[in-house]
């Protein structure tokens, strides 16, 4: 089921000063990360990251070098470690050139344009839903006639799919005139209807939301008195328009990458002095009646960043990926930001390899680590060659009591019987595996419980390993993890 959000916009035109908030320079303490790089000697490049179990990840990619025949979009596995498992390829006939991949609660979606043949110049949107093991499920083509793609897709409360990008028509005596694609579909994707919005200051969108309505909110842009403003649409469930409005600063912005929260939306971008060439990335929060709550601007004054992909973190604060050339060696990396839930700078860093490194995606792992794709520049001429880029930062480690297996901030009875509940009795999932490991082997099992009673009763159990008796981090590098440790209880 898609997320849902309650905005309201109003069906006006209205261009919003904003107050400019600047964060420059890196601060605060961001994560290790670990940069990866895959593929051969042609084009390769990340699509999206989501993780695996015991650390390990499936990675989405387009690529010659693992592809098969027409197929060149595959599914790789890496092992904790990082090193490759499985590649599976997956497809059907033509060319698909996938733009974002969403996860699914079976699988993941992906959308993009399509060629059938490859070398057909005009070419249709795409939708393609994938099994979580790389089986192709179903894949459609969807087109009015010109030039049409999906940017985004996101999954709906019906089970079906709703995918916005940029699609065209070509009369003969104006030229192609580009729009705003808006698309529905079922669960099995088949088409439900199709609209081309927006005018000719519109030309496509690269975000959409499903409204708390039943409609759909989507972000585009447009020039208003010369400058380059965020414009945000909405629409009724059949996709006809009922809302616009836009949202400006003293430069120019444009937006990328929107989520929803409780009371509205945060969208983020690039921030432009000219339209040439970003400077700054931005992110800004609009309320549920369609009004800025704040804007924020991040990046060094001496050197160029923006953002394109937007993730709420799980403290509700959020993270932003894009690129920076503020780099030692000249090169362009990875850019990341982290700010709080009202947008204020917490930290910011870049990560990348020795060439120019692009991202297409960013996402949070339920250890709390951050998974970015993309592609590393390894040539641009007189061949392409992009390798696929793969980064996760380092989770950040849960403190903990070592032996309360209850999470409760006590070593008692409690503590062994909570971990036989759980092991044999069916008992509920453990908030804190590492701290019901009492004897920190890396496993759990009965003689945890076993410790904890001879360490409480019989004096045959020394004390609990480290953090005992202290709150910290495991000591161990094991794969139990910790997903909360309550703060009350400390």
């Amino acid at each position: 089921m898609g997320t849902r959000v309650k905005l309201v916009l109003g069906a006006v035109w209205a261009v919003l000063g904003i107050a400019v908030l600047f964060s420059s320079a890196y601060a605060g303490t961001p994560p290790l990360a670990t940069v990866r790089t895959y593929g051969g000697t042609q084009m390769d490049r990340g699509i999206a990251a989501f993780s695996s179990t015991g650390g390990s990840m499936n990675v989405v990619v387009f690529s010659r070098e693992y592809g098969v025949g027409d197929n060149l979009n595959c599914l790789l596995s890496l092992d904790p470690g990082g090193g490759m498992t499985t590649a599976t390829a997956f497809g059907g006939e033509g060319y698909e050139g996938p733009q974002v991949v969403r996860q699914t609660t079976d699988g993941f979606i992906m959308a993009g344009v399509f060629r059938n043949p490859p070398a057909l110049e005009v070419p249709d949107a795409v939708l393609m839903k994938v099994s979580a093991n790389g089986v192709l499920q179903w894949q459609y083509a969807y087109g009015t006639g010109g030039y049409d793609g999906l940017f985004d897709v996101r999954a709906t409360s019906d089970g079906g799919f709703i995918g916005v990008g940029s699609g065209s028509q070509i009369p003969d005596e104006v030229g192609t005139i580009d729009r705003i694609l808006l698309l529905k579909v079922d669960a099995n994707g088949e088409l439900q209807w199709l609209k081309l919005l927006g005018d000719s200051a519109i030309s496509g969108a690269s975000s959409v939301l499903e409204l708390a309505s039943g409609g759909y909110l989507l972000l585009s842009g447009a020039v208003n008195d010369g400058k380059v403003e965020v414009v945000l649409i909405t629409t009724d469930a059949d996709g006809n328009t009922v809302g616009q409005r836009s949202y400006g600063a003293p430069v120019h912005l444009s937006g990328r990458s929107m989520v929803a929260v409780d009371d509205g939306v945060v969208i983020c971008g690039a921030a432009y002095e000219n339209i040439s060439r970003p400077f700054d990335a931005f992110l800004m929060k609009v309320d549920a009646a369609g009004e800025p709550a704040w804007y924020r601007q991040f990046g060094l004054p001496e050197f160029f960043e923006d953002a394109s992909y937007l993730a709420q973190d799980r403290d509700g604060g959020f993270l932003l990926a894009g690129t920076t050339d503020g780099t030692t060696a000249g090169n362009v990396d990875v850019y990341l930001v982290k700010t709080d839930a009202a947008g204020i700078l917490q930290w910011e860093t870049h990560y990348g390899t020795s060439v120019r490194d692009v991202p297409t995606f960013l996402g949070v792992a339920p250890d709390g680590s951050y998974l970015i794709t993309g592609y590393a520049v390894v040539q641009e001429s007189p061949t392409t060659d992009y390798d696929i880029l793969v980064i996760k930062t380092v989770p950040p480690q849960v403190l903990f009591l070592r032996a309360d297996s209850n999470v409760d901030g006590e070593v008692d009875l409690s503590d062994a019987v909570n971990t036989l509940t759980h092991l044999f009795l069916g008992g509920a999932p453990l908030a804190c595996p590492d701290a019901a490991d009492a004897n920190d082997s890396g496993e759990l099992d009965i003689s945890d419980a076993i410790y904890t009673l001879g360490y409480l009763f019989l004096g045959s159990s020394p004390d609990p390993p480290e953090p005992y008796p202290l709150y910290g981090g495991d000591p161990t590098n094991d794969t139990l993890g910790c997903d909360r440790y309550p703060p009350s209880s400390r």
